[in-house]
């Protein structure tokens, strides 16, 4: 997962990303992913729903970067149509 986080800081083609089912377990996975999400600017879809762990703490910050996104806020480059979910 944190391989996939570091690849997506620099990837410009991906625009969707299904990694549900994927029994991930470490925040620090997730974290990387968060990280590569602050600069890459093609994703639109991003699904982890139905993984073993993932904190309230990530939640809410995937929570946050999705809206950024979407309204361009923050200093992030709007996204349109950003999708992040977490849950069905």
């Amino acid at each position: 997962v944190q391989s996939i986080g570091e690849a997506l800081k620099t990837n410009k083609t991906l625009e969707e990303l299904h990694l549900y089912s994927n029994n991930i377990t470490d925040d620090g996975g997730i974290q990387s992913i968060i990280d590569g999400l602050k600069t890459n600017n093609t994703l639109r879809v991003l699904h982890l729903f139905n993984n073993q762990l993932l904190s309230d703490n990530m939640k809410s910050q995937l929570k946050a970067i999705k809206q950024y996104k979407r309204d361009g806020s923050n200093g992030y480059q709007q996204v349109e149509g950003m999708r992040i979910r977490t849950e069905y």
